[in-house]
């Protein structure tokens, strides 16, 4: 069985970092809330859900980051570079 990548737009990239980080400001927020109330088991769950979306949000972003890396020589590509193209988005 071969498995075919499917091609990803960038903006779809950018879609899902944004979400996931909501999501995980969301979900830690909500842990918060729940541990004033001292509800520490939910509010424990919680966190550990917001610290497994921030890790998808990492993913996401290397991907990203490695597409844009397919377009230039990887010397020539920077942090900053990868910010300014972020921004033209």
């Amino acid at each position: 069985m071969s498995e075919k990548l499917i091609e990803i737009e960038e903006y779809e990239y950018l879609n899902g970092i944004y979400l996931g980080l909501k999501n995980t400001y969301d979900l830690f927020n909500d842990a918060i809330i729940l541990s004033e109330f001292q509800r520490f088991s939910r509010a424990y769950s919680l966190l550990q859900l917001s610290i497994e979306e921030a890790g998808k949000v990492i993913i996401l972003f290397e991907a990203f980051y490695r597409k844009r890396l397919q377009r230039r020589s990887p010397d020539q590509y920077t942090f900053e570079q990868l910010s300014k193209d972020l921004n033209k988005l």
